[in-house]
């Protein structure tokens, strides 16, 4: 069985070839190896200028060619012109046709090209707002963690602030005790020689005594007022023990008026001793509610203590939690460089899919030259010397060695055109036909 080779059967290889790559593309989309559509990826194969030959039409080409050919002494193919007319306006309309064909190849081909730069700068600024987005999370993470630190600075300074102040509190609560204790010393030894002299002058004692309990008093306020102005001073923050040192001090005045309605009143011994008892037992009171005050402040001391150790532990976990996010981010620029690694590596074996088709067909056009060569009657137009006119390549055969006419412009394939001239570096198309 023999399958004679042509156009129709030509083309049908041909489509099937297309066919098989197309589902070859198919099949890298489904496994995910292919990162652009099918119908872009064929575009860039040319199937279109793949050409298939056999060896049976070349023979047969060959015959056909050795039954037109009169043999000449070189054994060359003659032709002479049938009619000199120049039809220089078609050529140039064919010219035209042709470089609008290639501007409007050209024009696509941009089109293209500017549709994968798009995608690239897309995908490029797509990255670059990830990776800003990512440095944006890292600064306010920083920004957090500094003001951690800073507001752990803060606890500290009040803390030890706190601590400087109960001990100024402190001391002064000493040097009140001690002032008080001075007084009532005074006060009982003055009592006492008010007392001994009180039975010869009484009036004279009680006006005496009046004027030296007006002054103490005077002094008692004086320095109640100072003390007062010291601990608001001080006590700023701490609004519930100064109301409660404002009362305390409240209760001291009321006892102190008490004792100079009473020391008016009472004129014997017995009522002197019985305030006494009870300025005593007062001063234990304001003792044992100063050293609860102490045990409340030694308690908010503690609650600090567990607050600093609680905010502590959060900021470790916090610290966790940005180690984790640094390591999902690191995983996400590895995921990226695979991906782009993967792209390049597609890219290249599309380069490298064309470069072997190409080199397919140029093998192909290879084979048909040597078999064209191989016969006697034919010269290798490979060897002529070519020329570029108005942006096309053609063969320049300037002795007439092909057909025996010199500055003879030939195809790429061998069909002749037309006339070279050197002056005008312009083709004259003229019309052929065979002897």
């Amino acid at each position: 069985m023999s399958i004679i080779l042509n156009k129709s059967v030509e083309r049908g290889l041909v489509e099937s070839h297309s066919l098989f790559v197309e589902g070859c593309l198919e099949r890298l989309l489904e496994l995910g190896l292919l990162t652009c559509s099918v119908e872009s990826a064929m575009s860039k194969f040319d199937l279109e200028n793949v050409c298939l030959t056999s060896k049976r039409s070349v023979a047969a080409k060959k015959k056909r060619a050795k039954e037109l050919l009169k043999t000449d002494v070189k054994k060359v193919k003659k032709l002479k012109l049938k009619k000199l007319k120049v039809k220089v306006a078609e050529k140039e309309e064919t010219m035209e046709a042709k470089e609008a064909k290639l501007l409007e190849a050209q024009e696509a081909q941009k089109a293209q090209k500017a549709e994968e730069e798009k995608l690239l700068k897309a995908q490029k600024a797509k990255e670059a707002k990830l990776l800003e987005a990512q440095e944006a999370q890292k600064a306010e993470e920083e920004k957090l963690l500094k003001a951690q630190e800073a507001q752990k600075a803060k606890e500290e300074k009040l803390l030890k602030a706190q601590e400087a102040q109960e001990a100024k509190e402190a001391k002064l609560l000493k040097a009140q005790k001690a002032k008080e204790e001075k007084l009532l010393e005074a006060q009982e030894a003055k009592e006492a020689k008010l007392l001994k002299a009180q039975k010869a002058k009484e009036e004279k004692l009680l006006e005496a005594q009046k004027a030296k309990e007006a002054k103490l008093l005077k002094a008692q306020e004086a320095q109640k007022a100072k003390e007062a102005k010291l601990l608001k001073a001080q006590k700023a923050k701490e609004a519930k023990l100064l109301k409660a040192q404002e009362a305390n001090e409240a209760k001291e005045a009321k006892l102190l008026k008490a004792k100079e309605a009473k020391l008016l009143k009472a004129k014997e011994e017995k009522l002197l001793k019985a305030k006494e008892a009870k300025l005593l037992k007062a001063k234990e009171a304001k003792l044992l509610k100063e050293a609860k005050l102490l045990k409340e402040a030694k308690l908010l001391k503690a609650k600090e203590a567990k607050m600093l150790k609680e905010k502590e532990t959060k900021m470790l976990k916090e610290g966790e939690l940005l180690k984790a996010k640094e390591a999902k981010m690191l995983k996400e620029a590895e995921l990226l460089k695979e991906k782009k690694l993967l792209k390049e590596n597609e890219e290249k074996e599309s380069v490298l899919l064309k470069e072997v088709v190409k080199e397919g067909v140029k093998e192909a056009e290879k084979e048909k030259l040597e078999e064209v060569l191989d016969d006697e009657d034919c010269i290798d137009i490979s060897k002529m010397k070519t020329i570029v006119v108005d942006g096309h390549s053609y063969l320049y055969d300037e002795d007439g060695d092909y057909a025996g006419i010199e500055k003879l412009l030939l195809t790429e394939e061998g069909t002749p055109v037309g006339i070279y001239d050197e002056e005008t570096k312009k083709v004259t198309v003229v019309e052929f036909e065979e002897e």
